[in-house]
């Protein structure tokens, strides 16, 4: 058992120091706290030999990229929303604008 939470501490430990250099200290919380419940999910044997970490790591990072898609798209929206509503802002001054 202590080999697989040596293991599984390595597996973790990469995998946050890698979403950590790449997306930041607040999406590398997100993504240790994701890796541990994927790995709360997991059916595992406590006698097994080996322990696909791997696999935890993928499905979590699986996770993480769904959740910056959805962030993304939200933030499009909202850009999109705070367009719309600027040119019809410039709209309204010019037309109120007096003529020369």
């Amino acid at each position: 058992m202590a080999h697989h939470l040596v293991s599984a501490e390595r597996e973790l430990s990469a995998f946050v120091t890698a979403v950590h250099q790449l997306f930041g200290p607040e999406q590398a919380r997100y993504a240790a706290d994701n890796w541990m419940e994927e790995l709360e999910q997991i059916d595992w044997i406590s006698e097994a030999q080996a322990i696909d970490w791997r696999a935890v790591t993928i499905a979590t990072a699986a996770r993480l990229v769904g959740r910056d898609k959805e962030a993304r798209a939200n933030q499009k929206e909202k850009d999109n929303l705070e367009m719309s509503g600027t040119t019809r802002m410039a709209e309204t001054m010019y037309s109120q604008r007096p003529q020369t």
